[in-house]
């Protein structure tokens, strides 16, 4: 059983909390954290070279492709993992049961 804290220890709880509150809170301390957009910005359009822009078109061209080919490999995969752990998850309660029940 828990003993009850004290008050002093109670009090010095709810001016922690309450410190760290403002502190959370307060816009001050988000000033000097930069966001991503900040850090890391995509190239524009107009910016990108020739290959570039073909390379990504290509990319786009055959991604459904590649998506197409790959989804019954996933999907394979998974299923595969999914017995897998099926297996295991039923054959650890099959064990526990065996070993609590009376003999």
């Amino acid at each position: 059983m828990r003993k009850p804290a004290s008050s002093t220890q109670a009090q010095d709880l709810l001016d922690d909390l309450t410190r760290l509150h403002q502190q959370l809170t307060g816009e001050k301390m988000f000033d000097s954290v930069p966001l991503l957009e900040d850090i890391i910005s995509a190239p524009q359009p107009d910016s990108l070279s020739f290959e570039q822009q073909l390379l990504i078109h290509s990319a786009e061209k055959i991604l459904p492709e590649i998506i197409q080919d790959f989804t019954p490999l996933i999907a394979q995969e998974l299923s595969r993992r999914l017995q897998q752990e099926l297996r295991r998850a039923v054959a650890e309660r099959y064990a526990n049961v065996k070993k609590n029940s009376p003999r």
